[in-house]
């Protein structure tokens, strides 16, 4: 039927925060990968490797947490024309729907200020 088709790029996976690096990712990888030599390991050898797993997940999410910190602090730095809740509500406004204004009205449909006369 169609003989040419546009191709549109696909992002797979999830969209990776600016504060995410190299070293944070391998760190993920390694707190999988021991979480996984868990569900395999023999009971003999289970609570050593849970307490493995347990300590490369701290150390991975206060890297996370520090790396989060550290991206906070230098988005802020870098506005330097607004003051932090204007950044905020900015970036809120941006990011919020739009919703278009609606009349309150009673059960009757009608506007309960707008057909009272003020006399």
């Amino acid at each position: 039927m169609y003989k040419h088709h546009t191709k549109c790029k696909v992002r797979k996976g999830k969209p990776v925060p600016p504060r995410w690096t190299e070293n944070l990712k391998l760190l993920e990888e390694e707190v999988l990968r021991k979480k996984r030599r868990i569900k395999n390991a023999a009971p003999i050898r289970r609570q050593h490797l849970i307490d493995e797993y347990l300590q490369v997940k701290k150390e991975y999410q206060r890297k996370a947490e520090e790396a989060q910190t550290k991206s906070w602090k230098e988005f802020y730095t870098t506005q330097e024309r607004e003051t932090t809740w204007e950044n905020i509500y900015r970036v809120i406004g941006r990011t919020a729907g739009k919703y278009e204004d609606v009349l309150l009205s009673n059960q009757n449909g009608e506007s309960p200020r707008l057909n009272r006369s003020n006399s």
